[in-house]
């Protein structure tokens, strides 16, 4: 990851106009398209690499819970038939 980045200039705005030690952006269909930059220094790589793990993780949990409720309102709405006889649950999550 050590490199450029497509959203560098706005990962440098942020740190300089936050005046923070380090910052990392991610941005999902951005002008630029998708992209992450990281300003961090060494002392915080590994904090923000345990932090961006957690987020993962708690990602990932909603994810499934959110696909989970849909799952059952769908089974709910189709007189609990299962999804491959009512209509799939899904759920749009922009």
């Amino acid at each position: 990851m050590i490199g450029p980045g497509k959203y560098d200039s706005l990962a440098a705005f942020v740190k300089d106009y936050t005046q923070a030690e380090g910052v990392i952006i991610v941005v999902f269909n951005g002008n630029q398209g998708h992209g992450m930059s990281c300003k961090l220094t060494e002392r915080l790589m590994m904090p923000a690499a345990v932090a961006l793990n957690a987020a993962i993780v708690g990602i990932y949990e909603d994810y499934e819970s959110i696909q989970a409720q849909a799952n059952t309102e769908t089974k709910e709405e189709n007189g609990n038939q299962g999804p491959e006889q009512g209509q799939a649950g899904h759920i749009n999550l922009e």
